[in-house]
């Protein structure tokens, strides 16, 4: 019986975090497309640059 409700924590907790991840990322879009990206600076100096340099608006 101990198993079976162990087992049954788990299952639940699984079906919950992946709810709240894919509620989490269906909030996130809204905003913007790289919220939770650690490399946004980055890439936006280097489009800061080659627009510089191509002179694009």
């Amino acid at each position: 019986m101990g198993q079976h409700i162990l087992v049954l924590l788990i299952i639940l907790a699984a079906v919950g975090y992946t709810v709240y991840k894919v509620v989490k990322s269906i909030q996130s879009r809204g905003a913007s497309d790289c919220d939770d990206c650690f490399s946004c600076g980055p890439k936006h100096d280097i489009m800061k640059k080659y627009k510089k340099k191509y002179k694009l608006n």
